[in-house]
């Protein structure tokens, strides 16, 4: 196993030999050769990388259970481990791909990608939206060098906005990239600078009918879902309120402030048995609350009530948009 790294980029490779040497390995670092140029006696160029290689059975068989693998030991696509880790964890796996094949664009603001592989390039924009930062994806075919020609490249492009925000919330881990875009986003933007516009023209709508589902993350209030900012929803629970159906929901911050009268339970076989018992033995309460949750309902989320609000709202929209 082992990491390439440009000698451009020292303190990479210190942090790459730190990093190895923390779980009980021995770094060695070796110059790289460039296949691509030769000496004028014939023998291969040393080139400008650096090769440190470790070897660890265990390691790497820790690497393909966590799907960190592919065609020549590349990776093409985010393991499945890392899409489903806390932000935190993905904010530092973006900092090292992009570190990698990452390039800070000379003279402006703005940062671009480069991968072979389109799923890659997807994953990457998707992962983005996370901390707010929107990209383009381009692709390119490369003609310049007989070694890549043919080569088609994703290229995924973050602008003076969010190149500033990618600046902020994840950064470089090298002292000269992260130099690089820190000295970019402080030029002042010229006149011909303008924003982003990320919207999309609705071509058709068709109706269909289908299962629905309401979807609830506990403890937050709104979530990236296939590259779409959703916002949990009590539609449901307040639906069964409305009709006359007593509500067990998950103990999470939307079902809280929905329901008026109804069970929690947390997460667990044990309390949701529990809770759903209770509801169908409280036969008088469950009268009780059943009749307070209609109250509760109509008082709160009458359009009637309500309705200068939604008006309000749209309003604001309107004028924003102008």
């Amino acid at each position: 196993m082992g990491v390439s790294c440009s000698k451009d980029y020292p303190d990479i490779i210190d942090d790459v030999c730190r990093i190895v040497s923390s779980i009980g390995l021995h770094p060695k670092v070796r110059d790289k050769t460039d296949k691509r140029i030769k000496n004028p006696n014939g023998s291969i160029k040393i080139g400008r990388g650096i090769n440190v290689g470790f070897s660890s059975t265990p390691l790497r068989r820790f690497m393909d259970y966590i799907g960190v693998h592919g065609r020549n030991g590349k990776n093409f696509a985010i393991p499945k481990v890392i899409l489903e880790s806390p932000k935190s964890v993905i904010r530092e796996f973006i900092r090292g791909l992009f570190e990698s094949d990452g390039h800070v664009v000379k003279d402006c603001c703005a940062i671009t990608f480069c991968t072979l592989s389109q799923e890659l390039a997807s994953q990457v924009q998707f992962v983005l939206l996370l901390f707010g930062i929107k990209s383009r994806i381009s692709k390119k075919k490369m003609k310049l060098k007989s070694w890549t020609e043919g080569r088609s490249y994703f290229y995924v492009t973050l602008g003076s906005k969010s190149s500033r925000i990618f600046s902020k919330e994840i950064g470089f881990i090298s002292d000269k990239k992260s130099n690089l875009l820190r000295t970019n986003s402080e030029k002042k933007k010229s006149n011909k600078f303008r924003d982003w516009n990320m919207t999309e023209e609705i071509v058709s709508i068709e109706h269909v009918t289908c299962d629905v589902f309401d979807i609830s993350v506990p403890e937050v209030k709104s979530y990236i879902a296939n590259g779409f900012n959703s916002h949990n929803s009590s539609l449901k629970v307040l639906e069964y309120q409305a009709i006359g159906i007593m509500p067990v929901a998950s103990d999470t911050v939307t079902y809280r402030s929905a329901i008026h009268r109804g069970l929690l339970a947390k997460n667990g076989t044990s309390d949701w048995y529990f809770k759903m018992r209770n509801a169908i033995n409280m036969d008088a309460e469950r009268a009780e609350a059943i009749d307070a949750n209609k109250k509760f309902v109509n008082r709160e989320y009458n359009v009637k009530d309500t309705a200068l609000e939604w008006i309000a709202m749209f309003r604001n929209v309107l004028e924003s948009k102008q």
